[in-house]
């Protein structure tokens, strides 16, 4: 046992007795990411950093459409092509489809 912390209290001293240096990190690469309801976010050094969006809901499709229509109804929402009808105050009822993933939508 004496032989232990004699072998510990020299390794501590010679430790200490070490110049302090500087290192320098090098090419260490580190990221995390914050999942949020509409995609990630993430940081980083490396070159996968960035915002990557989620595809558009239904809910977050139809609520797009109503900030540039007045009147939006859901016809069907599923796969990658959302169908809406859609009406301003002075116009008839249109068809549009929209792509969820690019938010881009156009009149059938």
């Amino acid at each position: 046992m004496f032989k232990t912390v004699a072998l510990a209290a020299a390794l501590a001293t010679a430790t200490a007795a070490m110049p302090v240096t500087s290192a320098h990190a090098g090419n260490i690469d580190f990221g995390f990411t914050i999942e949020t309801p509409n995609g990630s976010i993430s940081f980083g050094n490396g070159s996968g950093g960035g915002y990557y969006p989620s595809d558009m809901s239904c809910w977050e499709a139809k609520a797009y459409l109503k900030s540039h229509f007045k009147k939006v109804q859901t016809i069907e929402c599923n796969g990658d092509i959302y169908t809406f009808k859609v009406k301003n105050p002075l116009s008839p009822w249109k068809k549009v489809k929209l792509d969820n993933d690019t938010g881009q939508y156009w009149f059938v």
